[in-house]
């Protein structure tokens, strides 16, 4: 009996480990992207180096920043008067990285605002002309860098700094590889 029980516990520990392991699993970038392509009816491309990814679907353009085959960060961009939820939703559900509630809580949320769920930090920003959601691994969260999009050839920390216009979530390798400098303000 004693035997079963510990043989129990032991496939029970065994399956914890596995659901975990299988949660905090990098999202293959080749898997989503062919999902959009088929949506967007046309490819990505490389936007200044191959850890940079862009894709217009819709009213959005979608920004991809990878690590080797995997996904990292993921920012949502559209005109402020374009219908930001749907065209959001359809880049963000075959990513799979977010439930139901939390992407309703993410298109309710006020500018500047971030939030956790599933192990996914996610939030929106605002520029003067744009508006954006961002996601990535809550792990990956504080490696990660602002990136401008329409101008600038800085990267920063804060996605506040230097009054960018709705910057992306990125790498700071991928950054660098596109031609970028730290900020000698935001980023120490």
């Amino acid at each position: 009996m004693f035997k079963r029980l510990l043989s129990g516990i032991l496939v029970a520990l065994l399956l914890c480990a596995f659901a975990a392991s299988a949660e905090e699993a990098p999202v293959s970038f080749d898997a989503y992207a062919g999902a959009l392509e088929t949506q967007a009816g046309t490819a990505w491309k490389e936007d200044g180096s191959a850890e940079l990814q862009t894709l217009a679907l819709g009213g959005v353009s979608v920004y991809a920043c990878l690590r080797g085959e995997a996904l990292v960060a993921l920012t949502v961009e559209s005109p402020r008067e374009g219908d930001f939820g749907e065209d959001v939703r359809a880049a963000l559900e075959p990513l799979g990285w977010l439930d139901e509630a939390a992407l309703s809580s993410l298109f309710e949320m006020s500018a500047g605002s971030e939030a956790v769920a599933n192990g996914y930090a996610y939030g929106k920003i605002e520029g003067e002309t744009r508006s954006a959601v961002w996601l990535c691994p809550e792990a990956e969260r504080d490696a990660l860098v602002w990136q401008p999009v329409h101008g600038g050839t800085k990267y920063h920390a804060k996605s506040s700094c230097s009054g960018m216009d709705v910057p992306r979530l990125v790498t700071v390798e991928a950054a660098e590889a596109a031609g970028f400098a730290p900020c000698g303000r935001c980023v120490k």
